[in-house]
């Protein structure tokens, strides 16, 4: 039956919303058939369903374009907006026969099919006809685009930058090179998935396109290009004469563009922030290799700014600083091999009794030349991946100590140690923390591991299954630094908690301001979970944190973190005397 006519019989059927006599007819089509009614999903045949993976129930209400793979508006469709527009809006007649548009199963494959998509006038519903088709063969210019984005890859701007350098030794114009990059975007892929992250990747791509037109040498072409993941490069030959402004202001209006929310589809719409790295040649890098690194250093300040200008232009001084880090990470990968790192602890005390209840292991590193501040090196483990080999290596030493100290006829306390990201997202940390117990001898209820609140909601399925397995080990968890980051109470009520650690920040303005302290200690104590105060430095937060029914409290008002040996002295006078 051509579609013309299966069209005609459908339509009559709809008119008369005899649905039961449309699913016979489509039932037995082997092309697939989708209704939509506004340009929501309300039908699929079987045939749709077998080739798209998807069941009906799970496309139901969906926007049409959920199908299409995220760079079709830029790539895939002639005069696309309009007939997506038209699909969410407006009917219209219209046919797609002969086009090709490249839609995404349900397992992420692509599969390119023929669409005929037709609707009357008057009527908001669309009948929609597709059989697979073919990938159509990259002609040699997409070859050196990025498929998804639709800007030259990798290959295509290594090609021009080299032209764009040596040219720029010709003519004595300035080479300008932006490192981009999206801040949290693993949390997106993360919490969000990895069709909304390359809506995200289409969208940003074609926002930069509207940004740096016009902005280089007359007649020289301007350059984006995707490197990969969500790193981006702009490539500008620009004239001597006033090109800092020109570059100040290009940058302002990029991170002015992103600051509109991104639209992953019509429920739903995210903030998008950049970080923004800018180094230029000859001015201050030497040769190509120079240029990227620059550029990709100034990103990294752009980065850990924290007056969040969110983009950073290389100088003389940044220069000095990155030929520091650099030093410093070269330094680092031989700290363990040395014994360069020690342990101090900071302890815990229950804040009605005054009691020694636990420690909090912290690390410092005495390098050769002089001790290096935690903030400092604890990044830059996090940034080289040493933080694996360094934090077992904490792991170990502390919980080895601890046993020591129950050795000596000490009384037992809990230990805690804290866990990054890269830690916590190993696939063997379950049975390192069982190795490391057994090892050392330390029974797992002595062991408190923190994870911080930011961490525990970047995946939340993955952290629910790891914390679940570490509680069935028998240690502790706590939550760190609560209250500076976006909890879902659903999941944290799931979470099997033992500690909420209120962070420093509220701490510091307690006396005046305790609202917030106030609602985490009786959320906390209505989960069955206790409560630990960080930073306190006055008697007058104690007290407050007494008066609110905080359990326990660390900070310099106690003790700062000390030696193991110190920790001795504690255990023959454990009560506080403030």
């Amino acid at each position: 039956m051509g579609h013309t006519i299966t069209f005609k019989i459908i339509s009559g059927f709809l008119k008369k919303k005899q649905h039961d006599e449309i699913r016979e007819l489509i039932r037995h089509m082997h092309d697939l058939l989708i209704i939509t009614n506004a340009g929501k999903i309300q039908i699929i045949n079987p045939s749709g369903e077998e080739l798209l993976g998807y069941s009906e129930k799970e496309l139901l209400g969906k926007p049409l374009q959920t199908l299409f793979k995220p760079d079709l508006i830029e790539q895939d469709l002639e005069n696309p907006s309009d007939v997506l527009k038209d699909l969410n809006s407006k009917p219209l007649l219209y046919n797609l026969k002969g086009q090709q548009i490249i839609c995404l199963a349900k397992n992420g494959k692509e599969v390119p099919i023929h669409f005929h998509i037709g609707s009357y006038p008057n009527s908001r519903q669309a009948i929609c006809f597709g059989r697979r088709a073919q990938l159509q063969k990259p002609t040699r210019n997409r070859q050196q685009l990025d498929p998804l984005t639709g800007v030259p890859n990798r290959l295509q701007f290594n090609k021009k930058f080299s032209r764009t350098i040596e040219n720029s030794i010709k003519s004595g114009s300035v080479v300008v090179l932006m490192y981009l990059d999206i801040n949290h975007f693993k949390s997106i892929n993360d919490q969000l998935g990895h069709i909304a992250g390359d809506k995200v990747l289409v969208n940003f791509a074609r926002r930069l396109r509207h940004c740096i037109r016009g902005h280089g040498v007359k007649g020289k072409e301007d350059m984006i290009a995707r490197l990969g993941g969500d790193e981006f490069v702009i490539l500008l030959e620009m004239d001597r004469e006033g090109y800092i402004e020109a570059v100040e202001s290009m940058v302002k209006r990029i991170i002015e563009v992103m600051k509109e929310r991104f639209t992953i589809d019509p429920s739903l719409q995210i903030p998008i922030s950049v970080s923004i790295g800018v180094s230029l040649f000859p001015d201050l890098a030497e040769d190509e290799d120079s240029l990227i690194k620059q550029a990709d250093e100034a990103m990294y300040w752009a980065k850990e700014d924290r007056s969040k200008s969110n983009f950073h232009i290389f100088s003389p001084e940044m220069k000095i600083k990155f030929m520091e880090r650099q030093q410093t990470i070269t330094s680092l990968h031989s700290a363990l091999g040395n014994n360069e790192f020690i342990l101090h602890y900071q302890p815990q005390f229950e804040l009605m009794t005054g009691m020694l209840t636990g420690v909090e292991a912290l690390m410092r590193w005495n390098s050769p030349d002089g001790q290096v501040y935690p903030l400092k090196f604890i990044p830059l483990l996090e940034e080289t991946g040493l933080i694996i080999p360094v934090g077992e290596w904490l792991l170990h030493s502390a919980c080895a100590q601890n046993k020591i100290w129950q050795d000596q006829g000490y009384p037992p306390i809990c230990l805690a140690i804290n866990l990054s990201m890269r830690q916590f997202e190993q696939d063997d940390l379950i049975d390192l923390i069982r190795s490391v117990l057994e090892q050392t001898g330390l029974a797992p209820e002595y062991l408190d591991l923190e994870i911080t609140e930011s961490m525990a909601m970047k995946n939340v399925r993955m952290v629910m299954e790891k914390l679940m397995a570490l509680r069935n080990i028998g240690v502790k968890i706590s939550i760190d630094d609560f209250g500076t980051g976006f909890s879902s109470l659903t999941y944290l009520d799931e979470f099997p908690i033992n500690t909420l650690k209120i962070d420093k920040k509220f701490v510091e303005k307690i006396e005046s301001r305790h609202r917030i302290p106030k609602v985490i200690i009786e959320m906390a104590h209505a989960m069955d979970a206790t409560v630990i105060a960080e930073g306190i430095e006055k008697k007058g937060q104690m007290q407050v944190l007494k008066n609110l029914g905080c359990d326990m409290g660390q900070g310099y008002l106690f003790s700062r973190p000390i030696p193991s040996h110190k920790i001795t002295q504690l255990f023959a006078n454990p009560k506080l005397k403030l």
